[in-house]
């Protein structure tokens, strides 16, 4: 037996709502309807502004603010410093304490961008657990296409993690 269009089941996210509307310029003696699917999904600004307006969802943009803006919060994949608001106790300043900036930053960790590889994890973990300030730099693994020129002319080879300290570049994660 054949079937027809109105014999099937569709499934139907919630957020869509079908109608069926009168056609009257159909005159082939079958149908005088069809169905129409209607958008009803709330927009991205609507499901941003619910969001927000939760304690998770307040909490999530407080900490992408820290992320972002100051280089503290949770570790996250994203972040491009890490500063922990340690303070700087160097000789140079008189005494004087004060919060370290991206400017005081003597470590960079170049890392793959997806956040996944083992290598470049087990280094994070180190500069997290001991609070080391660093700045980050993402580098697409091989899978994910060439590395970039710079990154190449940098480490012979392109591997990762890299450290680069003071100018230094350490290229062992061992």
């Amino acid at each position: 037996s054949r079937r027809t269009m109105s014999s099937r089941r569709f499934f139907v996210p919630s957020a869509i709502i079908i109608t069926t509307i009168f056609n009257p310029l159909n005159t082939d003696g079958l149908s005088n309807s069809f169905p129409t699917i209607i958008d009803r999904a709330p927009s991205w600004t609507d499901l941003t502004t619910r969001t927000l307006s939760t304690t998770t969802g307040a909490q999530l943009s407080h900490h992408r603010h820290l992320r972002c803006n100051t280089g503290g919060g949770p570790a996250h994949i994203d972040a491009t410093l890490r500063l922990f608001n340690e303070i700087n106790d160097d000789l140079s300043t008189a005494g004087k304490r004060h919060f370290i900036t991206e400017n005081d930053v003597r470590v960079t960790f170049y890392r793959d961008s997806a956040g996944w590889c083992p290598y470049c994890q087990k280094v994070w973990l180190v500069l997290e657990e001991k609070r080391i300030p660093y700045k980050v730099k993402t580098v697409p693994l091989n899978a994910y296409g060439d590395k970039p020129a710079w990154f190449t002319r940098l480490v012979d080879g392109g591997k990762l993690p890299v450290i680069e300290i003071d100018g230094m570049l350490v290229t062992e994660s061992f």
